[in-house]
């Protein structure tokens, strides 16, 4: 009797820098198993959207980080090809392209004060009454959006039948923007999906979330006509929640 391990790649491929496999030695960003395929490594990273990166990574390889590391992949300016591999240091800049707001764009986040009574409220009441807003451009959580992520995973954490609906919006302006510069675009979509990554840190899993990128067609309820331009704005850029 005997064991057989299939244990996914062999020292050659490791060995061998064309084959993309190595992080010793550089070489072209290949990593095809069978070379006969046409599709390479390379050819994924640059023409894959945060989204769709996301979810191989997600969804293959179990990355905790995946929306991240997407992120990061797609905001850089160049082409990625040939990798060179070489040791630095903590002090070495990152180089990337950074998606840093420009001046002309609002800086402004939305704040809503949550004032809900739990012990009076059901748990769709809870998780509903949270919502979380952004700077324009912007997918980072601030710590106020945390707070409502974490009521809404210990609702998730205690309650594992229930699933969650993400609704992600952007303003009108972001949209016409990111029609023309790639940092900008699908801004709902960016949203949702920062919002998972962080639920999913949260040991919430991706299979109990529903993802739905709104655009900017759906206004937000609670904007008034005293309102001017720049807070209508911002409180369009935002994710609500249903639970389901």
């Amino acid at each position: 009797s005997g064991a057989l391990f299939d244990l996914g790649v062999s020292s050659p491929q490791l060995d061998m820098a064309d084959r993309g496999f190595s992080y010793r030695n550089s070489g072209p960003l290949d990593m095809r198993m069978d070379t006969r395929q046409q599709l390479k490594a390379s050819d994924v990273v640059n023409s894959c959207d945060v989204e769709q990166l996301t979810h191989v990574l997600r969804n293959n390889a179990d990355e905790r980080f995946a929306y991240r590391i997407s992120k990061a992949i797609v905001a850089a300016y160049y082409y990625i090809d040939d990798v060179t591999v070489y040791e630095m240091d903590e002090d070495t800049p990152c180089e990337c392209n950074s998606n840093a707001v420009e001046e002309d764009y609002s800086t402004l986040i939305y704040q809503k004060q949550i004032n809900i009574d739990e012990s009076k409220s059901t748990l769709k009441q809870i998780v509903e009454a949270q919502q979380i807003f952004f700077g324009f451009g912007q997918d980072e959580l601030t710590s106020q959006s945390k707070l409502s992520l974490d009521a809404i995973a210990k609702v998730m954490i205690a309650n594992p039948s229930v699933r969650l609906q993400i609704n992600g919006h952007s303003d009108v302006m972001e949209d016409e923007v990111g029609a023309e510069k790639a940092e900008y675009s699908s801004m709902d979509g960016k949203r949702v999906a920062a919002v998972i990554e962080y639920l999913n840190s949260k040991s919430v899993s991706s299979t109990r979330l529903i993802a739905s990128n709104q655009g900017s067609d759906i206004e937000y309820a609670e904007i008034v006509e005293s309102d001017d331009e720049e807070v209508k704005q911002a409180k369009n850029r935002r994710v609500e929640f249903i639970l389901r």
